[in-house]
């Protein structure tokens, strides 16, 4: 692992492929609590896996499974340094659409 950056930011800063570890869950009242629910837990490594088209939401993987966040959730974790992993596979999120009338799986070709 290759640190990239020393300084401390926010989730939302993350770039596809990027690593790091929470360092503080912000918010208040339900949003913190959710947060937290959802396993974004201080010590937790998080890494950015794929952005929405438009840049929101984001989705990170976490304790063994992908978890979606909009960016304004994302905002509200900091996180410590920043570093790249190897082997991670990074890709858009899904915009796949078989057009009108269409029923034509992803794997299909034309």
């Amino acid at each position: 692992m290759q640190a990239v950056n020393e300084q401390t930011v926010t989730m939302d800063r993350l770039k596809p492929g990027q690593s790091a570890v929470i360092q503080a869950v912000g918010g208040s009242g339900s949003l913190r609590h959710h947060l937290l629910d959802m396993g974004l837990t201080p010590q937790t490594e998080v890494t950015l896996q794929k952005t929405a088209p438009m840049g929101d939401p984001v989705q990170i993987k976490l304790r063994g499974y992908e978890l979606t966040l909009r960016l304004d959730e994302a905002r509200k974790i900091e996180i410590g340094a920043v570093y790249q992993k190897t082997g991670v596979e990074t890709r858009p999120l899904s915009t796949f659409s078989p057009g009108p009338g269409g029923h034509q799986s992803a794997d299909q070709t034309v």
